[in-house]
């Protein structure tokens, strides 16, 4: 029955005393929430500790949340905030490493990550695949190259399921700045791949 209630809910019973209601909220949103830092480019065992980082201050504001905004929202104000700490940290070090990329669609086999497109796995071909991987390489390097504010609205569009409204109010930006940055990271992703603009 928990696993039908909203996040907000699930996060108010948690509050309460209910680490069930947290389990829940902990498997729906671990996924998207570790790859948000993984996809960010700071590499396996930086993304796992700022993963943890988040969900410990979760735990750790659980007795004064209140659900004002989504839980996703709050959620990845949190995880963007610590990303801006880490990057200020390490802030002689290449901010980006390519190498460290994750596709979108493809996740830690650990967070039971699904297919992107389950029919096409019937009908690889050798041809299919290469076509798939150079059309991969392509947009990770498009996707390396573009600037780290478009890349943390593209994921947290992409991967969180955010609009344009949160992922201004996660970033501190207005809602015209941040639809723009939506709209130059889609346009350089797409053209990378060969898409329409």
């Amino acid at each position: 029955m928990t696993e039908s209630l909203k996040d907000e809910v699930l996060m108010s019973q948690y509050r309460e005393g209910d680490s069930s209601s947290f389990a829940v909220l902990y498997g729906r949103h671990k996924g998207p929430s570790f790859r948000y830092f993984l996809r960010q480019g700071v590499g396996s065992d930086a993304s796992q500790e700022l993963f943890q980082d988040v969900w410990a201050s979760v735990i750790k504001a659980a007795p004064t949340y209140k659900a004002s905004a989504r839980f996703t929202t709050w959620l990845y104000r949190i995880a963007h905030n610590r990303l801006v700490d880490h990057w200020r940290a390490k802030q002689k070090r290449d901010a980006v490493e390519g190498s460290d990329i994750i596709p979108l669609g493809a996740g830690d086999p650990d967070m039971n990550n699904e297919p992107v497109n389950a029919d096409q796995t019937d009908q690889r071909t050798p041809e299919r695949e290469l076509q798939a991987r150079e059309q991969w390489q392509q947009f990770a390097t498009a996707f390396e190259q573009i600037p780290v504010e478009q890349k943390t609205a593209f994921i947290l569009k992409q991967e969180a399921g955010l609009s344009v409204e949160e992922i201004a109010e996660i970033t501190g930006v207005s809602r015209e700045t941040a639809k723009s940055r939506l709209r130059y990271a889609h346009g350089k992703l797409k053209a990378a791949i060969g898409g329409d603009q």
